[in-house]
């Protein structure tokens, strides 16, 4: 099981970390505690949240709260109190230095550092643009400036511009529980990264298409130049591929798919991803049709059936 931490990253759920944040409860307040008591809450807590976060990873709030509910489910009052007053106290911190940030956005004091080492004063309307354009048609679901707020609340001078873009994603994702649209438009603004990162521009829809379907085309040329693919994926019309391409269909991704993705099955060379989600999908229809006899059209029909969800080979496959 996964946890998102609190600079979004993904991390493997250490129920250790669980453990030592009730043995320092306990201690602060001078309770007799068995370590068995305390392995029993630890494993209870893991359970209830491995139980309840089928669809999305937890993140450290969703833990922490759990926590409480089975301090306080035990009988352990004095315990779960020290908690509740001590994660009062961080997040009281936070929040205050969170406030102050948002201030700095808006006089100047923010800066961000560009790909190239330069640094160039952090825009905080440009961000709002952004996240407007991925709530579009979502706009009576979602709340855009709470995510925009959230958002300033987590620059920082000197963040790169790659955190930056990471930082609105995170604010979105931070409300998937209050509705499943945060979901989607946490999966545009992902996305807004990810073509980025691939295509190496920033585009409009306009321009979105023509470069979308060259991507692919290169994503399979690098692949089989980087050796990370079967030379026979060589074989097929890369072009008739790429013209094939629906890139609407991107938006059947939400935001713990597309990040899941990423995380570990695009393409990838000195961490750089080289492929997008369309992409992705026809490359593995092509896998799927390196023994069929006209291996392009075979790779479109598989293509259509898996990029709109009707089915989803197994992890081997992907």
């Amino acid at each position: 099981m996964n946890i998102i931490k609190r600079d979004g990253t993904i991390a493997d759920f250490d129920e250790s970390r669980i453990k030592n944040a009730i043995a320092k409860a306990v201690m602060a307040t001078h309770t007799t505690l068995s370590s068995d008591a305390i392995d029993q809450i630890t494993h209870d807590v893991f359970l209830e949240i491995e139980e309840r976060f089928t669809d999305l990873y937890p993140n450290v709030e969703n833990v922490q709260d759990v926590v409480e509910k089975n301090l306080v489910k035990n009988g352990f009052y004095e315990v779960a109190k020290a908690y509740i007053l001590y994660r009062a106290e961080r997040q009281k911190e936070r929040e205050v230095e969170k406030e102050k940030n948002i201030e700095r956005s808006f006089h100047g004091q923010i800066r961000v550092k560009k790909e190239n080492g330069k640094f160039v004063i952090f825009d905080p309307y440009k961000l709002k643009k952004s996240i407007r354009l991925a709530a579009r048609g979502y706009e009576d679901s979602i709340d855009e400036e709470l995510i925009f707020k959230e958002s300033l609340k987590n620059v920082f001078d000197t963040i790169t511009s790659k955190d930056l873009t990471k930082v609105a994603v995170i604010s979105a994702a931070t409300f998937i529980e209050r509705d499943p649209a945060y979901s989607i438009v946490a999966s545009r603004l992902f996305r807004q990264r990810l073509y980025k990162e691939v295509i190496g521009e920033s585009l409009t829809d306009k321009s979105l298409e023509t470069a979308y379907k060259n991507a692919f085309v290169r994503s399979i040329q690098n692949g089989l130049a980087y050796e990370l693919l079967d030379e026979r994926m060589s074989e097929f019309d890369l072009k008739e591929l790429a013209d094939y391409l629906n890139i609407e269909r991107d938006e059947h991704i939400e935001y713990m798919g597309i990040h899941t993705l990423y995380d570990r099955y695009y393409l990838r060379k000195d961490g750089h991803r080289l492929e997008l989600p369309q992409g992705f999908w026809m490359r593995i229809a092509m896998g799927l049709a390196l023994n069929e006899k006209d291996k392009t059209a075979r790779a479109k029909e598989f293509y259509d059936v898996i990029s709109t969800m009707h089915f989803m080979p197994s992890t081997p496959t992907l």
